[in-house]
């Protein structure tokens, strides 16, 4: 599974060119082209992860990374702080 870089830089260069021309329809295809090559590539990646795992036993490193999980995630929309461009808290309105 070798990558081949000039062609992707060449992709994404004819994509940047078709948004440039307003050729929407054809910057698309091209989209679509490359999203379709990098999910054929992580699809690849993980065939190979799960058959190390099986026949090798490997350990599954796939979903080892849990630092972007937030254990504060809330529904409650009491609960949300919004924060303005510098990263301060805005004061909700309602609040006394």
């Amino acid at each position: 599974m070798e990558i081949d870089l000039e062609t992707n830089q060449q992709q994404i260069a004819d994509f940047i060119d078709q948004i440039q021309a307003q050729n929407f329809n054809q910057a698309k295809e091209h989209f679509d082209s490359l999203l379709n090559d990098k999910m054929s590539d992580a699809a690849e990646a993980e065939k190979i992860n799960v058959a190390d795992t099986i026949f090798n036993g490997a350990e599954d490193e796939s979903h080892d990374d849990d630092s972007t999980v937030d254990d504060d995630l809330t529904d409650d929309p009491d609960e949300v702080e919004i924060l303005d461009q510098e990263g301060e808290v805005i004061p909700d309105e309602d609040e006394d």
